[in-house]
């Protein structure tokens, strides 16, 4: 099942998987920047991963 997430104050990830009864969250940069967990999906779901996706990772998503 595929979601998205976002707090009352803006912060958001881009885009959630949830498979084998686990989270994973993906959040999608242009460029080189980095993406940083929000602390509020941390504090939520403290048992899920996190992965920033950029220009230089985002082949190896993809695939």
């Amino acid at each position: 099942m595929l979601h998205f997430w976002r707090t009352w104050d803006q912060k958001e990830i881009d885009y959630i998987e949830e498979r084998n009864g686990g989270l994973f969250a993906y959040e999608f940069k242009w460029g080189n920047q980095k993406a940083k967990e929000p602390k509020d999906w941390q504090e939520a779901y403290p048992h899920s991963t996190f992965e920033g996706i950029n220009i230089n990772n985002y082949l190896t998503f993809i695939t």
